[in-house]
């Protein structure tokens, strides 16, 4: 590159030497090439607009091209490709990867800016390794809140979290229960990888936007793999797999009515999963439904997933997902956080016991086997 307004090719590669680029007004655009950083060389973004085209070569650091200054729009369309000991920094502003590939050994560090890699748009300060574009599960304890991505982010290309996606209109939209949510589009479906230890006690929390109640939920497909299937029926009813049929739950584990408790808006949906005694429990906006839930299949010891999915009649919206050892922040108060008056919140008590205290037996109990 010789000078602000020539950039040399060889070919297909746009061959950068480590001179300063320093756009005017007319910026240059370069298709279809590959820009070769060899060992020694470096190109530097720094508060510009950046769309990268490059191979980093071992041991190089390519810090996409140096555009200082008040540039903001220098476009180059191609493939992207950090090898085993590239790394690419991008340091304030923005930058736009329309094809990155990150082999093993390299990585992408993002700090206080915002890419948008292979379509998805992510904002903060965190990296991206080889595993980026493989679905690598998220281990417990996490909470995603999705408030760190740009809205339009596609929630598939965040493959590094867990999250895989039946296409790409499942996507990260402003209008969450707090902040950006996730929009699902109908007959969609999200699905959260997570690693767990075998025999754990764990808590599903999630924030769902839903209205289209499933009338008849014998038509909903059961998996005989999985340990808790809920979906919401005529009424707002909580309908819950069990026994080869589908339980209503009409009212709450004391038997008080719950008509209307699925109201329009964010309802919060918290399950907890016992993977040792394989039974669960259930509440909706924190007030308690169901205990000792039979898992639908009582031969798994290890959570693996969490799946969303939108029905026939419109989008779901889903916000803040959480699975976690401990009782999910804030579901030990409220109006309906003590059933059985008994002093002690009924999810701590489903946390030590599988139970609420007032449902177990109060003297001894033997067994033999």
């Amino acid at each position: 590159m010789a000078d602000a307004q020539e950039i040399h090719l060889y070919g297909t590669t746009a061959r950068y030497v480590g001179t300063r680029f320093v756009p005017s007004t007319a910026y240059p655009t370069i298709s279809n090439a590959l820009a070769l950083v060899l060992a020694g060389e470096q190109v530097v973004v720094s508060n510009a607009s950046y769309t990268a085209s490059a191979v980093v070569s071992n041991g190089v650091t390519l810090t996409g091209t140096n555009l200082t200054g008040t540039a903001t729009n220098w476009t180059m369309s191609g493939a992207v490709e950090v090898m085993s000991g590239g790394s690419v920094l991008v340091s304030g502003g923005e930058a736009v990867f329309a094809n990155l590939t990150i082999n093993a050994g390299g990585m992408v560090v993002v700090s206080n800016a915002t890419v948008t890699v292979n379509g998805v748009t992510r904002s903060g300060t965190f990296t991206l390794s080889s595993d980026w574009q493989t679905v690598t599960p998220r281990v417990v304890s996490f909470t995603e809140t999705f408030d760190g991505f740009g809205v339009g982010t596609k929630l598939g290309g965040l493959a590094s979290l867990g999250w895989s996606v039946s296409s790409n209109s499942v996507q990260i939209q402003a209008g969450g229960a707090s902040g950006n949510g996730v929009q699902c589009p109908v007959v969609e479906k999200a699905t959260n990888y997570v690693s767990a230890a075998s025999g754990a006690k764990l808590w599903t929390d999630v924030y769902v936007n839903d209205t289209n109640t499933i009338a008849n939920p014998s038509l909903v497909p059961v998996d005989s793999a999985q340990t808790v299937k809920l979906c919401v029926g005529t009424n707002g009813y909580v309908m819950l797999y069990s026994g080869g049929g589908w339980l209503t739950c009409s009212s709450d584990v004391v038997g008080g009515n719950v008509d209307g408790l699925w109201s329009n808006g964010f309802n919060r949906i918290s399950i907890f999963q016992d993977y040792g005694e394989h039974k669960a429990a259930v509440f909706l906006n924190g007030r308690l439904l169901k205990q000792n839930l039979p898992f639908i299949n009582t031969n798994t010891n290890q959570m693996h997933w969490v799946d969303i999915e939108a029905g026939v009649r419109g989008d779901t919206l889903f916000d803040t997902l959480s699975v976690t050892n401990g009782v999910p922040t804030g579901l030990e108060t409220g109006p309906y956080s003590d059933l059985d008056h008994n002093g002690g919140p009924d999810a701590l008590e489903i946390q030590r016991y599988g139970a609420l205290v007032s449902s177990m037996p109060s003297g001894s109990v033997f067994k033999i086997r």
